[in-house]
């Protein structure tokens, strides 16, 4: 007679877990040396994993945390075909590595710093960390891990072109193998490097400034990350050498892709000093770096977590009940008290939330250096008649609005929500419009308009009328985009730092196709005659007033912020 099937726990059920705890006992000897408690850590490190997986904790179903995960492999994957059709095109291993592993650490750091940073300072598992005896260590290195698996997966989608077509020219061995080694030493290499700037920072700082120091960590890092990928590509010249001068040697030894090269020339027979020098720092820098984070995480670290000095500080030393006059000003606007009501509660929220400004800035920083760096103007040599079209690279900031209007949906407070329900409101889709006029006046708004100033100070007061048209287009082009999305309340929905609405979460990442492949041709082709340009503002100020029109229509998603 067959026995019967023993009870299976989710985590037991989860084919991701599984394979997670068996890495992480294979990992034992390393985090024992550093100080971690390997058992708890599986504990912390299972639980996290099971609130990611729980269908009931996030937006969409049980898909949309899958979903998730495959659209930010799908945007890895693109920076993967091209290192590997311009390493496979110029036949030349060290572009195909160093473009690759390049574009890779640029594109995982800013997502890192950007983005996932707020695993390692989320209070989800703290209720259960807390009470128990576990030491801060194993508490910081669980999240170390927790971020290390989604990074492994981007690794796998990055690593996946680049391997497959340099086989066809670097040999199958060095490509199938070599190559997904090197991205995962990299990948493990930023995890590590984000985790040391966030051990430092609590030293430095202590528990009490963490928070404020690490949310400026955060900006400082997603602001630089364009600078440091543009100075990248202006130092590799690929029509001649595919390094930079040799008076610029010295500073190659702070670049990892520099390391990986060597370890590449080592495989293909080169064993003097300096290639088994870098081939040494390639292998053993992420391992040092994981290790020396660890050690250095303070016993402070949940008392950090719990510390009450948040990132956003806005309206500290304000006093009595005077309204700023921007609220004064959406209040004389609003159609009904109602409404009224929806735009004084997300402007006094919107930069005080925590959630919403440790997710909101650092992209908004990013994708702001991102359009700055793309607008300067270019240097011409012998075509000074041809015309500049930098200012496209002010289309990039389209992406703010709908990036709004997911992350204001959540809130570290958001079962304060009943307080909604026990106002006597009629109509939450009045509240809505409310809360979305002032998002798009006291948080988008200011934000492309800054950017646009700041661009045409640098450009030395030149094309404001070119500016402003790719501001417009920009804004008209974010509001359309934004009536795609599932919205809710503002700061209504439980904050969770991988809650993902799939749907909205692919909405965006369309909304940057959407920025290469039709706004910035539609730009410059209407910008070519005078009159085409004249049609082309017309034609986008349309667009901008019914975008306007249909985001003051959206209803709340299935008014559940309420219920």
């Amino acid at each position: 007679m067959k026995a019967p099937r023993t009870w299976r726990t989710r985590a037991d059920a989860s084919l991701l877990i599984r394979c997670v705890m068996r890495a992480v006992d294979a990992l034992a000897p390393f985090l024992r040396a550093a100080g971690v408690d390997v058992a708890r850590v599986k504990v912390l490190l299972e639980t996290r994993l099971l609130l990611d997986l729980n269908p009931l904790a996030r937006d969409g179903g049980g898909m949309g945390f899958a979903i998730g995960i495959v659209l930010s492999m799908l945007a890895f994957s693109m920076l993967g075909i091209i290192a590997g059709v311009i390493g496979l095109t110029m036949k030349r291993a060290d572009v195909w590595i160093g473009l690759g592993q390049g574009l890779h650490l640029f594109q995982l750091g800013m997502l890192l710093f950007a983005q996932h940073g707020a695993l390692l300072v989320d209070r989800t598992d703290l209720a259960l960390a807390a009470p128990r005896p576990v030491s801060e260590r194993t508490v910081f290195a669980a999240r170390l891990l927790h971020l290390s698996v989604y990074v492994v997966l981007l690794s796998c989608a990055s690593a996946f072109f680049p391997s497959v077509l340099g086989a066809f020219e670097f040999g199958a061995l060095r490509a199938l193998v070599l190559y997904p080694l090197l991205t995962l030493c990299s990948s493990l290499l930023a995890v590590g490097a984000l985790g040391l700037a966030f051990a430092l920072a609590l030293r430095a700082f202590g528990p009490q400034r963490f928070q404020r120091a690490t949310f400026w960590l955060q900006i400082l890092a997603a602001s630089a990350a364009p600078f440091f990928g543009i100075a990248v590509s202006r130092g590799m010249s690929f029509g001649g050498d595919a390094l930079p001068a040799r008076a610029l040697e010295p500073l190659l030894w702070l670049a990892p892709p520099w390391h990986q090269i060597g370890l590449y020339e080592c495989t293909r027979g080169a064993l003097d000093a300096q290639h088994l020098a870098r081939a040494a720092l390639a292998l053993a820098l992420p391992l040092l770096g994981m290790l020396v984070t660890l050690r250095l995480a303070s016993r402070h670290f949940v008392l950090a977590l719990l510390a009450g000095d948040e990132a956003g500080g806005a309206g500290r030393g304000q006093s009595g009940w005077s309204a700023p006059p921007l609220a004064r000003a959406l209040a004389r606007i609003a159609h009904g008290a109602t409404e009224r009501a929806g735009s004084g509660f997300a402007h006094a929220l919107l930069w005080r939330e925590r959630t919403f400004v440790r997710a909101f800035l650092p992209q908004a920083f990013s994708l702001s250096m991102t359009a700055l760096l793309f607008s300067l103007p270019r240097r011409r040599s012998g075509a000074a008649s041809m015309q500049d079209w930098s200012h496209a690279g002010l289309l990039m900031l389209m992406l703010l609005v709908p990036c709004a209007f997911e992350m204001a949906r959540f809130s570290e407070h958001a079962g304060a929500r009943w307080i909604l329900k026990a106002a006597p409101i009629r109509e939450a889709k009045q509240l809505l419009r409310g809360n979305l006029r002032a998002l798009l006046v006291a948080g988008v708004a200011p934000a492309m308009l800054a950017m646009g100033a700041l661009v045409w100070l640098v450009r030395g007061g030149d094309g404001a009328l070119e500016i402003g048209y790719a501001l417009l287009l920009a804004f008209a082009a974010g509001l359309q985009l934004a009536t795609r999305l599932d919205v809710d309340l503002l700061f209504t929905v439980q904050a969770n730092p991988n809650a993902a609405n799939w749907k909205n979460s692919g909405v965006i990442f369309g909304g940057m196709l959407l920025v290469i492949f039709v706004l910035a041709p539609f730009l410059i082709a209407t910008c070519l005659h005078p009159l085409a340009e004249a049609a082309g503002i017309a034609l986008t100020a349309f667009a901008a007033w019914d975008g306007w029109r249909r985001c003051m229509r959206i209803a709340p998603l299935a008014l559940r912020a309420l219920d």
